[in-house]
């Protein structure tokens, strides 16, 4: 005897497949088929979002009538096959072709006649039910989009990739990982702090974070972390990491980076700070001059180069480093009774990096007994071993440097904290003056002043004054109050020819110094000489 088929399929859980498969059998059996000629076909996958060819249970269907001899095929109803009338009306074409009847439990159907023509009523029929699974086809499009656009809205996993800093709940609700969500905001606070992405990357290696560099680049794109972000035109919800002042400041500071100055080796003061006056470009370091230069003229798709004056960068770090120091002393003494922990903030950092060391010389060390176990073993030969352990030792140079570096900067930040520790009690504004004075003028480590330029200037915009003789260089506070000089570049003389006056009227505001208001004008007099 023929076989039969049975083709049952539904697109969710909440449909039972085994009602169908139970329903049909019978139908099947009634026709006079036994459980040894009945094929069942059962798949669980859904008619909108697939094609005939992506269909698993149809292309079943075909290769068992191409390869079985196939008398009828057995379905719940019309939808169950496809509810696009292309694909109904190609497997309807193939099933009489191939001489194989179609019956339909809901609504009854026979399509072929006895001689395998097709049914004149069966077919109407057919084409009626065919419509109706297209109309209910794009019903169930509008309402799952309707539903896509809805979870988006509430905060709601609609499927893909969970972002990095978010879990699921069980409603499959977004929450916040929290310890995923502190390393985005860490990478945020160290990004804004004025480091390149790069920087930023290997800043948390130091600290002893497991991240690659495409998961920061991730993170600083992602606008998601701010609580919401358009989606396809469709605004969409999420538990909030970052604020939206701290993204846009990100994507403003990604954009004016350049790439020069990054990659550097050196410390150049003004990085980031000079602001061309003609095109708004970024000056950059160009090392083979020495001079701070428009970053316009290294974009080859600006056709009409801007003629912006350059400037020495030895000359003007000079410059803004005697402001740096102006601005901190200020600092200190309207502020001091915050630095210690700031800089107690900063040694805990760098001592965070130094024992993040630890491991990546064990792990080295490791490497390195590897190495010697395989050349003794000949498993590798004596050059291979030597350029292997060349390589090591270059890591392990490099570490030792970075720990270096680190250390150096805590004594630094030791010695400004024993200054403020011994001037606390100072009860002379004397004293603390001519402390700070001198522990500012012994700071050599650039990292250190680099930070201390960062942290006081806004921006810096350079201009010719007498052209090949003179320029005017103005320096922007955070304020954007303005501190002009005049310098001739030939003799180096500077001229501080503009400046804003409030800066004594701001020290006396505070509580430890408004009995000292002539001693603190005589040494604000002293102070913007140094």
């Amino acid at each position: 005897m023929k076989k039969c088929i049975i083709l049952s399929r539904v697109s969710t859980d909440i449909q039972d497949i085994k009602e169908q498969e139970d329903n049909l059998m019978r139908f099947a059996k009634s026709d006079g088929y036994t459980d040894d000629n009945i094929i069942i076909i059962s798949d669980k996958e859904s008619a909108i979002l697939l094609s005939e060819e992506e269909r698993n249970g149809l292309n079943q269907l075909k290769e068992y009538i191409n390869n079985c001899d196939i008398a009828c095929v057995y379905v719940w109803e019309l939808s169950r096959i496809a509810r696009d009338p292309q694909i109904l009306y190609s497997i309807r074409n193939f099933l009489v072709q191939n001489k194989v009847q179609l019956k339909v439990y809901d609504p009854s159907l026979i399509l072929l006649n006895s001689d395998f023509t097709i049914n004149e009523n069966s077919s109407l029929i057919f084409g009626l039910y065919a419509s109706m699974a297209e109309a209910e086809m794009r019903q169930k499009k509008v309402r799952f989009k309707r539903g896509k656009i809805r979870n988006l809205k509430i905060g709601k996993f609609i499927g893909g990739k969970i972002k990095f800093g978010y879990d699921l709940d069980k409603d499959n609700y977004f929450i916040i990982n929290e310890e995923e969500a502190n390393i985005v905001r860490l990478t945020f606070q160290i990004y804004l702090s004025g480091k390149s992405v790069l920087q930023t990357y290997n800043e948390l290696l130091e600290r002893g974070y497991e991240v690659n560099f495409s998961n920061v680049q991730n993170i600083l794109h992602y606008e998601g972390y701010t609580g919401s972000y358009i989606f396809n035109g469709i605004e969409r919800k999420l538990p909030q990491i970052i604020t939206q002042e701290d993204y846009d400041r990100g994507r403003k500071q990604a954009a004016n980076n350049n790439i020069i100055a990054d990659k550097a080796k050196n410390i150049y003061f003004c990085r980031g700070l000079i602001i061309c006056k003609n095109c708004g470009s970024k000056y950059v370091a160009v090392i083979g001059n020495g001079q701070y230069t428009c970053n316009s003229l290294f974009n080859k798709s600006v056709t009409e180069k801007c003629k912006s004056t350059s400037i020495n960068i030895n000359l003007l770090d000079s410059i803004v480093w005697a402001y740096a120091k102006e601005r901190e002393m200020i600092y200190l003494l309207v502020n001091r009774d915050n630095d210690v922990k700031l800089f107690e903030e900063k040694i805990q950092i760098n001592e965070e990096k130094i024992t993040a060391t630890e491991d990546k010389f064990k792990k080295l060390s490791i490497k390195k007994e590897r190495n010697s176990d395989l050349y003794i073993d000949g498993n590798i030969n004596k050059e291979k071993y030597n350029n292997n352990i060349k390589s090591i030792d270059i890591e392990i140079l490099d570490i030792k440097k970075n720990v270096e570096k680190w250390e150096s900067e805590n004594k630094d930040y030791d010695k400004q904290i024993e200054h403020f520790s011994n001037n606390y009690n100072n009860k002379t504004s004397k004293e603390f003056i001519e402390n700070n004075l001198i522990n500012l003028s012994s700071i050599d480590n650039q990292h250190i002043m680099y930070d201390l330029i960062h942290k006081h200037i806004k921006k810096i915009t350079v201009e010719d004054d007498v052209k090949f003789k003179t320029k005017t260089i103005m320096i922007y506070n955070y304020l954007d109050k303005v501190t002009i000089y005049n310098v001739n570049i030939r003799t180096k003389e500077l001229n501080e020819y503009a400046i804003f006056e409030n800066n004594i009227d701001k020290i006396l505001q505070n509580e430890n110094w408004k009995n000292d208001e002539i001693l603190i004008r005589k040494y604000y007099e002293f102070l913007k000489r140094f």
